[in-house]
């Protein structure tokens, strides 16, 4: 950001002294002049560099995020866990999970884990149950 924020300003500027001067010194390293691009173009040229630099980082990083974010791994640490269809023990019991089990937590409400298991398990487990890992 902070590449195409000086970028910017550069493209206001680009008819001052200043950056005429600027640009004199650094045109050499700008793949533009090699093109035969004017100032102004090189400036556009830079910016949409910039612009997709960002938008590839950005989307590195989201991406990232959400994969650290879906992987909420958890193993069960009683002996035998019932998995419920919602999370309530009045709902319809699903199966029963042991310990050791390694699930992964999707949805917490109010003291139960929706957890998911190979095979796209689904099921709800009260909280106490597991332990994230």
């Amino acid at each position: 950001y902070f590449l195409l924020s000086v970028v910017l300003v550069g493209f206001i500027f680009r008819d001052s002294k200043f950056m005429i001067r600027v640009y004199s010194r650094l045109s050499m390293a700008s793949p533009g002049r090699l093109l035969g691009l004017d100032r102004k173009q090189d400036f556009v040229l830079a910016i949409f560099t910039c612009l997709i630099l960002v938008t590839t980082v950005g989307y590195s990083a989201a991406s990232k995020y959400k994969s650290a974010v879906e992987k909420r791994q958890a193993v069960v640490v009683v002996e035998e866990a019932a998995v419920y269809g919602g999370p309530s023990e009045d709902s319809t019991l699903q199966f029963k999970i042991h310990e050791g089990t390694e699930v992964t937590s999707v949805e917490r409400r109010h003291g139960w884990v929706q957890i998911r298991l190979p095979g796209d398990l689904f099921g709800w487990i009260k909280e106490a149950s597991i332990e994230q890992i």
